[in-house]
């Protein structure tokens, strides 16, 4: 049998790991939403870039750029 300090001292122990084990898990789901959000804005960004970059007028501000010489 063990000792009833002993095994007052790992059930408080225990409810106590139990609770920090569900504020990580709560904190990983909010991250995991914040992320997705993240990721999703990052590629409409690059889809957004990629068009600009891709578009006549953007060409055409470059070659005025290598005509002025100036690097931005």
């Amino acid at each position: 049998m063990r000792d009833p300090k002993e095994s007052a001292r790992l059930t408080a122990e225990n409810e106590t790991l139990a609770f920090e084990c569900q504020v990580l898990t709560s904190t990983n789901r909010a991250l995991t939403a914040k992320l997705a959000i993240v990721t999703a804005e990052r590629d409409r960004l690059k889809q957004s870039l990629a068009a600009i970059e891709g578009s006549r007028a953007w060409r055409i501000v470059q070659k005025l750029r290598g005509l002025v010489g100036r690097r931005w």
